[in-house]
């Protein structure tokens, strides 16, 4: 069973959906509000994928941090709270399709975590692999590259927003795999990308840089895997209730196959299946997958 530190955000996600027609200022709509956020669902992808996780994350206990207390709990997932001051929040309103028209997030508790003090719970872990995303800082991400070579641990990284991807310069040359979707990728190169063959150049260039495999998401255009190699992959042919988590989903099925030694091609089989699955349901992790289904 392969050992994974997550480090990343435990949020609480306001989705909003069936927007009213009224012309008004205030609005009727739909208003969900679940556990969320990338490193809480790449956690808890890998640990039903059959992984060993710990998942160390910063947010205040207090009030509507409960939710995501009985969250951990309900799902059985190891979790260590370097408690934070504020509660990390997404927002986002839901077109027609399930696909996100706008969003709105907070999430700033994981910059002031002392990266001492995720050093040091991961040298109690002894993980095989860590997983970060880009809401921490630069220098926290150095700094953990640096204790992965020491300690011969392989990382990976998601970039999780466009105005964070350019915080995945950090720890790129030698990146076991890195995920970034179309804005996340246009963002870090500073460049608007209007047809498939100059995504495609960009990815050829994070390889070139020195991250080891790529992942690219299109949305319903499915996705780009990437090493020396390079597949764009179709999305699966699902009915959209909410895209949000899907990439979380495709991230941390990709890591896990890599990680117990599987080709690029064939863990992107399987990382597909698994943002379709997730796709199909409301909230932001399938709780029903497993490793046989993919």
């Amino acid at each position: 069973m392969k050992r994974i530190v997550v480090v990343g955000d435990y949020t609480l996600d306001i989705i909003i959906k069936n927007v009213g027609a009224e012309d008004t200022l205030c609005r009727s709509a739909q208003i969900d509000i679940f556990p969320g956020g990338v490193g809480r669902n790449v956690a808890l992808n890998l640990k039903n994928l059959g992984a060993d996780v710990l998942f160390l994350t910063s947010y205040n206990r207090h009030s509507a941090g409960a939710i995501l207390d009985n969250d951990s709990c309900a799902n059985a997932l190891n979790v260590q709270n370097i408690t934070g001051e504020r509660m990390n929040i997404f927002c986002a309103e839901l077109d027609n399709y399930g696909q996100v028209n706008k969003a709105f997030y907070e999430i700033t508790e994981l910059e002031k975590i002392n990266v001492k003090e995720i050093i040091a719970a991961c040298e109690r872990f002894r993980p095989d692999c860590l997983a970060l995303d880009a809401n921490l800082l630069p220098e926290q991400l150095t700094s953990l590259r640096i204790w992965c070579g020491k300690n011969n641990v392989e990382y990976a990284l998601e970039a999780v927003s466009a105005p964070k991807a350019k915080r995945i310069s950090a720890v790129i040359n030698g990146c076991l795999l890195i995920k970034l979707n179309q804005y996340e990728l246009q963002s870090y190169f500073d460049k608007t990308f209007n047809t498939l063959s100059e995504i495609e150049v960009a990815t050829k260039q994070l390889v070139a840089l020195g991250a080891q495999n790529v992942i690219v998401s299109l949305g319903a255009a499915g996705s780009i895997f990437a090493n020396s190699e390079l597949k764009h992959y179709p999305a699966e042919k699902v009915t959209v209730i909410n895209e949000n988590g899907s990439g979380d989903a495709m991230f941390a099925t990709t890591l896990l196959a890599l990680l117990q030694g599987e080709q690029l091609d064939k863990a992107a089989k399987r990382a597909v299946r698994a943002a379709g699955k997730t796709c199909m349901v409301s909230q932001s992790v399938y709780t029903g997958l497993n490793w046989e289904e993919l």
